[in-house]
């Protein structure tokens, strides 16, 4: 038995050996993605030969996500502290988010991407999911009903394993105890009152019809801020999760079945807006910037029952003996967190539901908006709602009429 035990040791390490790269022969990059595709981080995808023990040459490649070096965005995701949030997930939670699956025999394929590398606090290496048949979506269009019910499932996955993590003090709150946005305190509120000017004067355009909401828009215009960030806060007793935070088209990779639209698994990336909170917000936040008003109307039930399922299946697997959330719990906690569809139509739509050709430079837009504020002066270099239309406008506009109805302006 010994023997055998020696002999299959030796043939690990051999196996081992010939499969691992020794050398890179070649290596080149470019944009993974178009401009304006990804706002927080510059993304290249790195083609690499390498010589591998066996003698043998092998194509690889990998995605190297590095911080903005544009003196502004360089400066303002360092004060978000995008970096240190992402590489703690890949470094720390996302591998003990795999352990506690295989703790509890979950055999299902990991949702995110493996992370080969880091560097404190502004590169990561990680896994080019292309290579494995995931493609993104088009931001332009929505998301299919099977795609969107597969993300709230692996979105209740994700989240019944950090609400197992948090229990256990496994995750740190210094990090992701508020959202990021917390961190630019006074000059985030007066950034959204800019934006909010902007939509006042647009929807003042928008006929006799808006004169209601315009008004309704306009008085809660200085505390609508406030609120979104009272309404991240937990309550006792909430389901606490880590949420995502940036559950968009460009954050989700789907594979699909062959010949088929089907999607069979999908991919969270980006992981650097993650915080805790109530779980409604990663829901809100995936059904304001991936579909459109009547997809949201006519599915919400079906969207959240799937969610509340998945979550009670995810929490059983855990051998989790406390309190979960059924459909008329979530429906109240959704109905008491709803500033978060509004607040985020308003904020993310124009930029992911919009073409790219359409939006301009973050890095050029931003400082300029920025300067402008500082002379007290209302910038318009970052102005998407003058020219709003197609979905993002529908989206908006629903989001705005939903408001009224629910009392929230």
């Amino acid at each position: 038995m010994t023997d055998d035990k020696d002999w299959l040791e030796s043939v690990f390490r051999r196996k081992a050996y010939e499969e691992t790269p020794l050398r890179v022969l070649e290596a080149e990059g470019g944009a993974a993605v178009g401009k304006n595709e990804n706002y927080l981080s510059n993304l290249t995808k790195m083609k690499v030969t390498v010589l591998l023990g066996s003698g043998k040459t092998k194509k690889r490649t990998v995605m190297i996500k590095n911080r903005h070096t544009g003196a502004f965005m360089k400066n303002f995701t360092s004060k978000l502290g995008v970096f240190m949030r992402e590489i703690t997930m890949y470094r720390d939670i996302l591998p003990r988010m795999a352990d506690l699956m295989e703790e509890c025999g979950d055999t299902d394929e990991p949702m995110w991407a493996k992370c080969y590398d880091v560097r404190l606090y502004d590169r990561l290496v990680l896994e080019d999911l292309t290579a494995s048949g995931y493609k993104m979506g088009n931001k332009t269009e929505e998301l299919s009903l099977e795609s969107c019910l597969l993300v709230v499932k692996n979105l209740a996955k994700f989240h019944g394993l950090s609400h197992v993590l948090l229990k256990r003090s496994e995750i740190p709150l210094e990090i992701f105890r508020y959202n990021v946005w917390k961190n630019l305190e006074e000059g985030y509120n007066a950034q959204n009152m800019s934006s909010y000017t902007k939509l006042l004067r647009a929807i003042g355009t928008w006929g006799d019809d808006w004169e209601d909401v315009r008004q309704r828009f306009e008085k809660a215009m200085p505390t609508l801020t406030e609120r979104m960030m009272q309404a991240m806060e937990p309550v006792p007793d909430d389901f606490v999760v880590l949420n995502h935070g940036d559950c968009w088209t460009n954050n989700l990779m789907f594979r699909h079945a062959p010949d088929s639209e089907c999607p069979v698994s999908m991919r969270f990336v980006d992981f650097q807006l993650c915080f805790t909170g109530p779980p409604s917000y990663d829901l809100e936040y995936l059904l304001v910037s991936t579909v459109r008003p009547e997809f949201y109307t006519k599915n919400w039930d079906l969207i959240v029952r799937t969610y509340c399922d998945a979550l009670k299946s995810t929490m059983l697997k855990l051998n989790y003996e406390g309190p979960v959330p059924d459909f008329d719990a979530m429906k109240q906690l959704m109905k008491r967190t709803h500033i978060y569809y509004l607040f985020n139509a308003i904020g993310i739509t124009p930029v992911v539901m919009g073409k790219s050709e359409d939006i301009p430079d973050i890095e050029e837009a931003l400082m300029k908006e920025h300067e402008a504020r500082l002379r007290g002066e209302e910038g318009n270099t970052w102005n998407l709602f003058d020219d709003l239309k197609g979905p993002a406008k529908m989206v908006v506009q629903f989001a705005l009429r939903d408001a009224v109805d629910n009392g929230l302006i």
